[in-house]
């Protein structure tokens, strides 16, 4: 799919699998089907939400964004723990100011609109997500694959799917967690890992982990899966055919950067490191917010992507996307 189908299509129709629905209201998606919702058009952009359905059928919520005359090119965004679509606003507006169709999407058991409760996250649901989402997309588009670009703990979840075959043309993994028991000990001041492993964490034992109540199953997933360690990460990296570009933060508290190093460096050929300064793992300035911009479309192949031709991170420029993705949802969704 290169673009959206004319804004006075019936609504819905059936569509042959792998195809996107189009309606102006939702019915479960499904499995692997993606239903877009009617256009806001706003600066020569169509703005839809869209859902889509994993194969347990739970429903994942999003937003896509298009131009008019579309070139193309596609982008799969994915925020970090505890965050949802509204988190990636910035990212979004570099996607649209490159003229690239961006698709966001809430995790499912985590914040936002997607179905489950974050008492139920792991990083195998973020896995089970991101394979739904970029085989989905895939399915109903033509041409050129999507790029994905995912933050923090989804960078790790991303990672191991793109090892496991979830297609994407590219990937950018920004602040990426490579050793997640490192950074669990670093943001929350325990070492959960080793609690489990000596059996002091139970599958439903309550958890909190950074003031979200969750159970001991995100723990103990994540040791089932192998995806708690360094050499997990790198195992993941050599097995993934796309090219990924890590962009990671000199002064990151809760990742370290030679670990991220280290991680490339398992395969340096395809792979790439980037190191930011100006930033910590939750804090970010407009100063980084633009230099990672800069790094982003540089990855993404548009190799004379320089700050003096993006348009500059602002508070109002944020504001405004937020508040148009909030008329797109409550369109779509009857959300608050």
């Amino acid at each position: 799919m290169t673009g959206a189908r004319p804004d006075t299509d019936p609504a819905p129709v059936a569509r042959p699998d792998g195809q996107p629905e189009w309606g102006d209201g939702e019915a479960r998606p499904r499995h692997g089907g993606l239903r877009l919702f009617e256009p806001l058009v706003e600066a020569g952009r169509r703005h839809r939400a869209a859902s889509i359905a994993r194969p347990d059928g739970k429903v994942l919520r999003g937003l896509m964004s298009e131009a008019v005359c579309p070139n193309g090119r596609h982008r799969i965004i994915l925020s970090g723990f505890g965050k949802t679509t509204r988190h990636s606003a910035f990212l979004a507006l570099g996607g649209e100011d490159a003229g690239d169709t961006v698709w966001r999407f809430d995790f499912a058991n985590h914040v936002g609109l997607s179905d489950g409760e974050m008492f139920d996250a792991t990083i195998g649901s973020a896995v089970t997500d991101i394979h739904t989402i970029c085989s989905g997309i895939d399915r109903a588009m033509s041409g050129e694959r999507a790029d994905l670009i995912a933050s923090s703990l989804a960078a790790r979840a991303a990672l191991r799917a793109l090892a496991e075959g979830a297609p994407a043309a590219r990937a950018v993994l920004v602040l990426p967690v490579t050793d997640i028991r490192a950074t669990i000990r670093a943001a929350v001041g325990r070492d959960m890992i080793a609690e489990a492993l000596a059996g002091r964490i139970q599958r439903d034992d309550p958890v909190d982990i950074m003031g979200f109540p969750m159970s001991g199953a995100f723990v103990l997933e994540a040791l089932d899966s192998q995806v708690t360690t360094l050499a997990s990460s790198r195992d993941d990296l050599v097995r993934t055919p796309a090219p990924v570009t890590c962009i990671a933060a000199r002064s990151d508290a809760w990742i370290d950067p030679q670990d991220v190093a280290s991680a490339v460096d398992a395969d340096s050929t395809r792979h790439r490191l980037v190191l930011l300064d100006q930033c910590d793992h939750d804090t970010f300035s407009f100063a980084f917010l633009r230099e990672l911009g800069e790094a982003i479309e540089q990855a993404l192949g548009r190799a004379d992507a320089s700050a003096t031709d993006m348009p500059p991170p602002t508070v109002s420029r944020m504001m405004a996307a937020l508040a148009r993705d909030r008329r797109v949802f409550k369109s779509a969704f009857n959300t608050g």
